[in-house]
């Protein structure tokens, strides 16, 4: 759209369109575009990371590329997935757990982490082969590395 984001903002070109870019989400912030489920806790070095909001509508996407962005920066990417997934997505085996989690109302999500150099960035569905067990979608953070 050839609109610089502020320097912080380092997610740009959001596809889904109906997801959106938000900063310094805290206990209390809402964190789907279609749901009031707020954030419960986090840890705090989550605070100033660049989040796509979701749509927990989506949760039973199955596509192996879904959700699309583009880092203005070399970023850690940070995926929060429902805690009570029984088994993960395989486009999230690429990701390390971090061992964080955020407490919302939801539905716990654990914080799983990758490294990408700036560009574009492609994640598949909530419910991508061989998922199971997850009942609300994932969330997407991102912080400059």
């Amino acid at each position: 759209n050839g609109i610089t984001p502020p320097a912080d903002i380092i997610i740009t070109n959001v596809r889904p369109t109906s997801y959106q870019v938000a900063q310094n989400l805290t206990a209390g912030s809402t964190y789907y575009t279609d749901r009031t489920y707020t954030i419960t806790s986090l840890p705090s070095k989550f605070t100033t990371a660049t989040w796509i909001k979701t749509t927990n509508n989506d949760k039973n996407n199955t596509s192996s590329s879904f959700l699309s962005f583009a880092l203005t920066k070399n970023a850690i990417v940070y995926v929060a997935y429902d805690s009570r997934a029984t088994s993960l997505p395989a486009w999230l085996s690429d990701f390390t757990p971090t061992g964080d989690t955020i407490t919302a109302g939801g539905g716990n999500l654990k914080v799983y982490a990758k490294f990408y150099n700036s560009g574009n960035v492609v994640l598949g569905g909530n419910m991508a082969s061989p998922a199971a067990g997850a009942y609300t979608n994932y969330v997407v953070l991102a912080q400059e590395n």
